[in-house]
Formats: C-alpha cells, structure tokens, sequence
C-alpha cells in the first residue's frame, strides 16, 4: 500500500497547471460561434502608461516577497527590487490621480462604503490565503501525509467555499431580478458599515 501511494503522489506539482488546457480548449471550441463581440459601450482608453508601470511594479514586489528568503532580506538584489517596486507603484499612484481613465480609481476610496468592503474583502482574502497555505503545510509536515492524501483530506474546505460563493451568486441573481441591480451595491454599503 506504501509503494502504492508513494507511486500516485511521484508526478510533479506542475503536472496540475495542465489540467486546464483541455478545459479551456473547450471552452474556446463551445463558446467560438455563439458567443458575439460586446459592443464598445464608453469612449474612454486603456491606460498604457499606467498599465507600464503597474505590471514591473508588482513584479518586483512579488519577486521581492518570494525570493527574499533566499536571497537574504539585505541582500542587494532584495534591496533593489523592493526599491523598484516602490518608486514604480509610488509613479503608478501618483499617474492615476491625474489621467482621465484610470485602471484604478483612487477616488472612490473616499466613500466609507467602498473603503469597508475593500477592507473586509482584503482580511476575509488574507485568512483564507492563509488557511490554503498553512493547512497543507501542516498535514504533510506535521502528519506525514503525502500530497494527494492531503489534498483529499482538505476537499470539504473547498467544497464549502464553493458553495458559499455559488449561494453568494444565487442571491444576486435573486435581488437583481426581484429589486433591480441598484439595490445591490446599496444593501453591500450598508452591510458593511453596520448601518
């Protein structure tokens, strides 16, 4: 049974980032006719320049965060993509305040609403980040389990986060069919201020 397993679990990780190739093969296949172009609804254009300086600004930030253990916090190559990162999303912000279609609209930061649903949204991301990583960290680590047991062993969290997001998409529909989609931002609003 040891072979068995130890057999099962030998294929590497990234064997797993080729499960979807099929799946969006058909999806292309299915949706290719049928599916028609969406009219151009706005006048407003992409922002190349802060699209330039947003993608190598979080690059580095990325870059930064993952291989700064290996590299070495102090290390100057650590010390020079955190400096990257910085100066090209501090650009970044500074850009978007002042063009006319930004990819971020900073503005709307101002409203209480907007800015607690962000924040709940961030923490509510962060646990569950969390969670997805500690949890099979722990089961591999600590119980000496092997990945596909671990994965197996972690399906009902998912099962679950499916259903809430599929509940969650449910109830929109509802409301937008029953009350009309202005109702919706307005219940989010007051949900997340307390009010």
């Amino acid at each position: 049974m040891a072979d068995e397993s130890q057999n099962m679990s030998t294929p590497s990780w990234r064997w797993a980032f080729y499960v979807n190739v099929p799946v969006v093969i058909l999806g292309f296949a299915i949706a290719w006719r049928p599916v028609e172009e969406t009219p151009r609804l706005t006048q407003e254009k992409v922002d190349w320049l802060g699209l330039a300086l947003l993608t190598p600004g979080m690059a580095a930030l990325v870059t930064a965060i993952v291989k700064g253990n290996n590299w070495g916090w102090q290390a100057p190559a650590t010390l020079a993509t955190t400096a990257a990162a910085l100066v090209l999303l501090s650009v970044f912000i500074v850009i978007e305040r002042r063009v006319a279609s930004p990819i971020i609209d900073f503005k709307l930061l101002r409203h209480p609403q907007f800015l607690a649903c962000c924040v709940l949204a961030l923490t509510l991301g962060g646990f569950i980040a969390l969670g997805s990583f500690m949890a099979p960290l722990y089961l591999q680590t600590v119980r000496n389990e092997i990945p596909y047991v671990a994965g197996l062993m972690l399906l009902p969290i998912f099962k679950h986060a499916f259903m809430v997001g599929y509940s969650g998409a449910m109830a929109y529909l509802l409301i937008t069919c029953a009350f009309g989609a202005a109702l919706v931002p307005l219940i989010a609003g007051k949900t997340a201020s307390g009010a």
